[in-house]
Formats: C-alpha cells, sequence, structure tokens
C-alpha cells in the first residue's frame, strides 16, 4: 500500500511533469478562464467609496518626476541592495515596480500603509524605508498568509535570500515601523481597527479574491485613502513578452466598476525605468473615485 508521503511525491512529480509538457500560455489561459467561471458564484459585497482618492487628485506625470524622492530613493536603493539585492526573486515583484512603491509613497505621503502579500519582503523594505524618509506617523502593516520570518522554511529560504525580511529590516534600520501579520488577509481585515492611507494589494490573484480584499479594503480607508493593485492587466491583454496574463484582478475590478460606476481603474501605463522583460510596463494600478 503506498504511504501518504509517497503519494505526495508522485503527485508532486506528475505536477512538475505536466507543467513542463503544457506551454506556460496554455496553463495560463486555462487559469483565466477558471477565474472568470469562478466569479459567477460570487456574491455581489457592498461597500462605500466615499473614502476612497478621487481620480482627479492623482498627478500620473509627477508622481515619478520629483528629484528629491529621487535622490533618497538612490540612498535607500543602495542600502536595499546590498542585503536584497538589485534582482527579481522567483515569484518577487519586478526591481522597476520595487522603486514606483517608493515614489509613491514619496509623492502621496501617507502616514499608515497596509500590504497584503509580505512574501520575501521586497516590496515591504521599499515602502518602510520610504516611510521613515517621510517621517510616516503610522508605519507599514504587511499580511502574508505564510510565516515569512520562518527561521527554517520560509519563502526567503526557499528563494535563496540570506536573511527573513524582519532581520533585513532590523539591518536597514526599518524593522521599528512594520508590523507583520500571519494568517489571512480576509481575517486580518475582518478583525483590525486601524484605517489606512495606502492599501498595496499583492497577494492571491484569483478573481474571487481579489474582489473580496478590494471590496474589503475600502472600509479599511481613511478619508481620501488610495488602494493600489498588483498584476492589472487592461483589458486582459498581455503586457510582456512571454505573452503571460494573470487575469484575476482585471476580472474583479471588470465587475465591481460594472456594480459601481463611480469606482475606476488609473492604470500607471510605462515607468520611467526598466521593469522586467526589457520594457518598462508595469502592472500597477490605482483604484479610484470618479471625481
Amino acid at each position: 500500500m503506498a504511504t501518504a508521503s509517497g503519494r505526495m511525491l508522485e503527485n508532486s512529480l506528475r505536477g512538475r511533469l505536466l507543467r513542463a509538457a503544457v506551454p506556460a500560455r496554455a496553463v495560463n489561459a486555462a487559469r483565466n478562464i477558471r477565474d472568470r467561471i469562478g466569479m459567477f458564484g460570487e456574491p455581489k459585497r457592498t461597500f462605500d467609496p466615499a473614502p476612497l482618492r478621487p481620480e482627479a487628485s492623482f498627478s500620473l506625470d509627477a508622481l515619478f518626476s520629483d528629484p528629491a524622492v529621487d535622490a533618497a530613493w538612490q540612498e535607500d536603493h543602495a542600502a536595499i541592495s546590498a542585503l536584497f539585492g538589485d534582482r527579481e526573486w522567483p515569484g518577487s515583484d519586478n526591481r522597476g515596480d520595487r522603486r514606483a512603491l517608493y515614489y509613491i509613497v514619496g509623492r502621496l505621503r501617507p502616514q499608515n500603509v497596509l500590504e497584503i502579500g509580505t512574501y520575501v519582503g521586497g516590496s515591504t523594505l521599499y515602502l518602510a524605508r520610504a516611510l521613515k524618509r517621510i517621517g510616516a506617523a503610522g508605519g507599514l502593516t504587511t499580511v502574508d498568509i505564510q510565516d515569512v520570518n520562518d527561521p527554517t522554511k520560509g519563502p526567503w529560504k526557499d528563494v535563496g535570500l540570506p536573511l527573513p525580511p524582519i532581520e533585513l529590516a532590523r539591518r536597514l534600520d526599518c524593522a521599528d515601523v512594520i508590523t507583520f501579520w500571519n494568517g489571512a488577509s480576509a481575517d486580518f481585515m475582518k478583525e483590525t481597527n486601524e484605517r489606512f492611507d495606502l492599501i498595496y494589494l499583492d497577494g492571491d490573484m484569483a478573481a474571487r479574491s481579489v474582489y473580496r480584499s478590494i471590496t474589503g479594503a475600502f472600509g479599511l480607508l481613511r478619508p481620501g485613502g488610495a488602494i493600489l493593485l498588483h498584476a492589472y492587466y487592461p483589458d486582459g491583454a498581455p503586457l510582456f513578452p512571454d505573452g503571460i496574463v494573470l487575469g484575476g484582478p482585471y476580472c474583479a475590478m471588470a465587475r465591481i466598476s460594472r456594480e459601481n460606476p463611480g469606482v475606476r481603474v488609473l492604470t500607471l501605463g510605462n515607468l520611467p525605468w526598466p521593469t522586467k522583460q526589457g520594457s518598462h510596463a508595469t502592472t500597477l494600478a490605482f483604484v479610484a473615485r470618479c471625481s
């Protein structure tokens, strides 16, 4: 009789063989179809968009062209890169997006930030150092279903980083502004009494999960707060040469926009610096209230 561990090994090997045999675009397309079907069974969630920052208050042209923020980034980027590395770790956000997050904090000057999806801590470190720069009164709360700081089996170990996020933050003198929360984001959103000026959603990318995260985030915003999405592909179309599209955020926002005509997406388009696969494109996008 096969043991449980034997079956797990067999399933793992079968999964790896299947992924190797099936083209990535085919797997991606199947996942996006599953996402759209899954949304049919998701009940409508109501929320008040009034606290959301109005679209007219965003100046995307000026967002990444502030000399003061650029000078601060140069210094903080050098410090972070010395420990975290100036590269894209497997499954993590790219260098260009991390830089964009730093500039967003530098320009919008949020006092309290929520990040859904810590993973190996790349975006966490840049958000935290930016908050230190502006002297934020609050800080950064970062939420992940995994124990990202587990000393033996955290995701940082899986990708080959030398230290967990909490230790990197200590060495970068920004651990005092970070609160790590281990658990489901839905549970955090239900339990917290905090309110945030900026909420960055970079967790589970399935459409139903994104729909729940966005609608949950509305209830956690301070007046004039902003929601920032990761992996938003306008019109569900590819942005990078590999043709891969994570369709969940677009699918979720398409439904939210239908249900709430006063809510729209502001994509950030091309950044002034490289992002991934030789492009300047970014999947970062703000959720805004129509002015």
